[in-house]
């Protein structure tokens, strides 16, 4: 896969983020569900498993940053 540049990728981050080479992401930004069933909502009624969290340390270079929202 070419890395797009500035662009936004948008699908389930499990399959995405295998998509990308290992070491090659400067940034990762996310505000995943809080498990909170926020107004009864289907999205944020889990939150993300772990395999989550190893893809994307798998796909940032070393010294980036991931932004992670939580309550």
């Amino acid at each position: 896969m070419s890395l797009p540049i500035n662009e936004v990728v948008c699908g389930d981050c499990l399959e995405v983020l295998k998509d990308f080479p290992a070491e090659s992401i400067d940034l990762v930004v996310t505000d995943p569900p809080y498990g909170y069933s926020f107004m009864g909502k289907d999205w944020d009624k889990a939150v993300p498993k772990g395999g989550v969290w190893e893809e994307c340390l798998r796909i940032l270079k070393a010294g980036s940053f991931m932004f992670v929202m939580s309550a």
